[in-house]
């Protein structure tokens, strides 16, 4: 079970770093992080996870979940700009 906790921690580690580089004083930058959402987006990301994963259960794993909402809950879980907001929405303008 620590192998599986010290993959996901690896995983979400590589993750954060990228976000990293990402340039916060941009304006017009928007952040959603996982307590921004409601429980059905959470259940969501949760649900994601472990179908992505076959040998974790977030589910019935209370100490993967709990590992998992920490990790979440300190980065956001996505980054995006006005602008790739426009043109990932394919807003006419």
């Amino acid at each position: 079970m620590e192998k599986y906790s010290r993959k996901i921690d690896s995983i979400m580690e590589r993750m954060l770093y990228e976000e990293d580089f990402a340039d916060d004083a941009e304006k017009g930058l928007v952040k959603i992080f996982y307590n921004d959402l409601d429980m059905d987006g959470k259940q969501k990301i949760l649900q994601a996870i472990d179908e992505s994963y076959e040998y974790i259960d977030v589910f019935s794993d209370d100490v993967i979940r709990n590992k998992i909402e920490e990790s979440l809950g300190k980065r956001p879980i996505i980054t995006l700009s006005g602008e790739e907001i426009i043109h990932k929405m394919d807003i006419e303008l």
